[in-house]
């Protein structure tokens, strides 16, 4: 599965996998002068993955059912 999501805001979005058991790879490309490009790896489903720029790894945080 493959998708391409753009994010110039500082919110966070809320991204649907289906069936998914998780993400294989999420590349966050920053939108400083360096272009940075960090990709993280194995991200489980049913998780809110928060990323901060420079950090090499995502926190997650357990979804929470509305």
């Amino acid at each position: 599965m493959g998708a391409v999501v753009s994010l110039r805001a500082p919110l966070g979005r809320v991204l649907g996998l289906g069936t998914a058991k998780g993400v294989d790879r999420l590349v966050v490309r920053w939108p400083d002068a360096k272009r940075t490009e960090q990709v993280f790896r194995k991200l489980p489903a049913d998780r809110f993955v928060v990323v901060t720029q420079g950090k090499a790894r995502p926190r997650l945080e357990k979804a929470r059912r509305r």
